[in-house]
């Protein structure tokens, strides 16, 4: 398979529409709310980021070079043993829009969340498709399943953290959101876009808040600047 050649230009408008930050500025933040950073250094930071984009992208190449459509990506899915169900909303936290289950191999996708993104895209006059929202989150969480089956878990492939230090025993832990770094980086890749799908979780966070896209473009080029001057990150 080959890589789309003409990738979806819609969704690819985004970054000249909105306030954006660079997928690894993005990628800090990300790490930056996983309960054992804290036991980080700071520069550990930028190769743990590196390597878990790079586990996305090699995965894009070997298991998803070629974009399906909606109604082949879940026939794929149905062959690997993978249940997709679409529900109305999730019943606890309704900001969430998509998941995975490695127990019952099921995706859920639920539809309200879902529509909050599209009324976003239309607010900026970007005809992004339904089919296009749903498959960005059904590959994202195919990530995950793919970790569980076939490429191995980011978060156990990586290096771990040491929280406590005693003569030679050391305690470690998995940095879990190391696995949400691949992932993003594993959609972005299979995409084709110049921006990183965690852009819209802050978009969307920032808008609900009632922010204007004057004040995010600020709070965002604050963070970036914390972020360089913090861990030097390059390619950003």
């Amino acid at each position: 398979m080959s890589r789309v050649a003409n990738p979806d230009k819609t969704l690819m408008k985004l970054d000249e529409r909105c306030p954006t930050l660079p997928p690894k500025c993005l990628f800090v933040l990300e790490l930056e709310q996983d309960e054992y950073f804290p036991h980080l250094t700071p520069s550990e930071v930028p190769l743990l980021i590196e390597q878990a984009i790079q586990k996305g992208i090699h995965a894009s190449g070997k298991w998803a070079e070629q974009k399906q459509s909606l109604k082949d990506m879940i026939n794929l899915l149905i062959r690997q043993g993978i249940t997709v169900r679409f529900l109305e909303r999730h019943p606890e936290k309704p900001s969430i829009r998509a998941e995975y289950n490695k127990k019952t191999k099921t995706i859920r996708i639920y539809r309200k969340s879902m529509h909050q993104i599209q009324r976003f895209f239309e607010e900026l006059n970007i005809p992004v498709t339904e089919e296009d929202l749903f498959l960005l989150h059904l590959y994202h969480e195919w990530f995950h399943h793919l970790e569980e089956t076939k490429i191995g878990r980011t978060d156990d492939e990586l290096p771990r953290v040491t929280i406590k230090q005693k003569g030679p025993f050391a305690i470690r832990k998995r940095l879990s959101r190391l696995r949400e770094i691949a992932a993003h980086a594993f959609v972005q890749q299979v995409f084709d876009l110049n921006w990183s799908p965690l852009l819209l979780d802050y978009l969307l966070y920032f808008k609900e808040k009632g922010w204007n896209f004057g004040q995010i473009r600020e709070s965002f080029q604050k963070e970036k600047e914390r972020i360089q001057s913090v861990y030097h990150l390059g390619g950003t």
